[in-house]
């Protein structure tokens, strides 16, 4: 599991394997501006400070993100995965927020899934 930081909001989100930091940050309770979820649109876009994200082979659309976008850490949330602990910047226009602070205690609490740890 990798650790998800938001320096801006001062969070730490954990990552499940493969899940995208779209999915990491909506449950963890909180939101912020996304569009068609597919790679497509590019309105999910954020900068990568520190850290490294796969599209693990998902179609990612030219149109949403350039090349120069991805040379400058530009990623788009809904396709990337972290593939170790992150940074992401969002710009300011993102208005990214706590919608459901109940789920953001729950989403910051490791569960063991290990069937020694439940007996």
């Amino acid at each position: 599991m990798y650790t998800l930081r938001l320096p801006r909001l001062n969070v730490q989100v954990p990552v499940k394997p493969g899940e995208t930091v779209l999915s990491a940050i909506c449950r963890a309770g909180m939101t912020y501006t996304y569009g068609c979820r597919r790679g497509g649109c590019g309105v999910c876009r954020a900068t990568v400070r520190a850290g490294s994200t796969s599209y693990e082979g998902k179609v990612i659309a030219e149109s949403a993100l350039s090349g120069e976008d991805r040379a400058a850490g530009v990623v788009l949330t809904c396709r990337a995965c972290p593939t170790s602990d992150v940074t992401v910047e969002f710009a300011p226009e993102s208005k990214v927020r706590m919608t459901v602070p109940m789920a953001f205690s729950m989403a910051s609490t490791t569960i063991s899934t290990s069937p020694a740890d439940r007996a």
